[in-house]
């Protein structure tokens, strides 16, 4: 080495790196080297694609496909409510057909649907066969047995249907003054001539009671996929409602809770109409006893003249005039004359509250006027009103405002 020279030499080898310039920095010193905000922005882009991976991407794994397979074979059958129970009638009826054909009894036993007269032919008396059913080990109490319960929640039988007849339409049988009938063996007949009905479980449903009456309507059920499907979702948001809000206002799906607007179990009153049209019977006969037993208007709560019009007055008598249950148009005329005190303003506008029980009327709370959009349209169910309880004072009052 030279120290004279102002500047100093140093021999390196070759190959070597000079000051280690070739080395990396680690991932650790870059991530340190990033500003606040770029690591938040880079941790927000990773949960959110780790939100995409695990809940947004469908799996298609085996049992994926199982649950969604599942899903699609858990339908609700629907069928029109004669033709669940002929079916199931049928099923016993053929049994007690072989029996009374191996006695010597004519007649074919079967179900009519048609409205014409079903005759009905009851066993008074046969020791003999009664003797004979018991040595070879049957039952001699009933001829045929007693359909099943359709489920767990099923009626239990009637006395006064437990005389095991059989329904017949006779092939002109010849019937003594005294309106019996009598085979080769000596067994008596007692001919009955009733009306058309429909028994299930041994006792009378509503619908099929309210379908006799002369302003009641017949409806026969789904008869296509679309009105199937269309009752499969009723069906399910019905049960929702039965399960966790049953009596009361609305159901609140999400919190499987409910609430309370009036108190008048607004979404049975409001599916009435609808339950008897889709010919949906058990769920229309819930509907009806719980009108019938727990709706009464005597609450102390201030309720809405427009929704409760709608709602609860004009579903009562839509059912009414379907059924023809004069059971609604009761509820109807006790409701309708709570509303009275509502049109009963200076203006001659109703007001638009009133407190049911008190029967007093009042605007509502946060302005001093009513809405004229909700009160023009009363007329229809308080006409209604008046021409079925033959009240004039209904449509007087809906009308006093236009003249």
């Amino acid at each position: 080495m030279d120290l004279r020279k102002e500047h100093i030499s140093l021999l390196l080898p070759i190959g070597e790196s000079v000051g280690g310039t070739g080395s990396r920095k680690s991932l650790r010193r870059h991530w340190n080297q990033l500003s606040r905000f770029q690591k938040n922005l880079i941790w927000i882009v990773l949960i959110a694609v780790c939100i995409f991976v695990f809940f947004l991407i469908p799996y298609d794994d085996a049992a994926s496909r199982e649950s969604r397979i599942s899903e699609e074979m858990e339908h609700i059958q629907i069928a029109p409510f004669k033709d669940r129970h002929e079916h199931l009638g049928s099923l016993h009826l053929a049994a007690a057909d072989t029996a009374l054909h191996d006695k010597g009894i004519p007649g074919r036993s079967f179900r009519s649907t048609d409205g014409s007269l079903v005759k009905e032919v009851s066993l008074v008396g046969s020791q003999n066969i009664k003797n004979e059913m018991r040595s070879r080990g049957e039952e001699s109490k009933n001829i045929i047995d007693e359909p099943p319960a359709m489920d767990s929640g099923s009626r239990t039988n009637n006395d006064d249907n437990r005389q095991h007849l059989v329904e017949q339409k006779l092939d002109e049988p010849e019937i003594n003054a005294g309106g019996e009938m009598a085979n080769d063996e000596g067994v008596t007949l007692q001919v009955i001539q009733n009306e058309l009905k429909e028994i299930v479980d041994n006792e009378e449903n509503v619908l099929e009671e309210n379908r006799r009456s002369d302003n009641a309507k017949d409806f026969k059920g789904p008869t296509n996929v679309r009105q199937r499907a269309v009752i499969e979702a009723f069906l399910h948001s019905w049960r929702g409602y039965k399960e966790f809000a049953w009596g009361h206002d609305n159901l609140k799906p999400i919190s499987m809770s409910y609430s309370d607007w009036f108190g008048l179990g607004l979404t049975i009153v409001d599916s009435l109409d609808t339950l008897y049209i889709m010919d949906l019977q058990e769920e229309y006969d819930e509907a009806r006893n719980w009108v019938d037993q727990y709706l009464r208007f005597d609450v102390n709560r201030d309720v809405n003249l427009f929704e409760v019009t709608i709602r609860v007055l004009g579903g009562l008598l839509s059912t009414y005039h379907l059924s023809g249950d004069k059971m609604y148009l009761d509820k109807a005329l006790d409701l309708g004359q709570r509303l009275l005190p509502c049109f009963d303003s200076p203006s001659g506008i109703p007001y638009s509250d009133v407190n049911i029980e008190t029967m007093k009327a009042h605007p509502p709370k946060w302005s001093p006027d009513s809405s004229t959009s909700e009160v023009t349209t009363l007329q229809l169910e308080f006409r209604d009103l008046s021409r079925s309880t033959n009240d004039p004072a209904f449509e007087t009052v809906s009308y006093k405002y236009h003249n």
